[in-house]
């Protein structure tokens, strides 16, 4: 079951994930950067290889799928998993829905 972030986090969470690359290049004391790096770390390996894939080598989904061996929709909800895990990274406890 998916975890409950609210959209605002995810919308942020996606556009600094689609700006790493760009992140990395302006890296001069970031502090999304570093906590982007630690958490996609965390994540277990699966997750990892998607975000990696999908984000930082900016691959399409088919890629994607190629790349891990997994199907496009399994990528797709284990990306989802790992997008939320990285909200509550950079955002904390107020990233979920039902917190005020």
């Amino acid at each position: 079951m998916r975890t409950k972030i609210k959209k605002q986090y995810l919308d942020e969470t996606l556009k600094l994930l689609r700006n790493f690359n760009m992140l990395t290049v302006n890296s001069s004391g970031n502090k999304n950067l570093s906590i982007i790096k630690k958490a996609i770390a965390t994540l277990p390996e699966e997750q990892q290889q998607v975000i990696i894939e999908r984000f930082i080598n900016n691959r399409e989904w088919i890629h994607v799928s190629f790349e891990t061996n997994f199907s496009e929709s399994w990528c797709k909800k284990l990306c989802n998993k790992a997008i939320d895990s990285i909200s509550i990274a950079l955002f904390g406890f107020e990233a979920y829905a039902g917190t005020k």
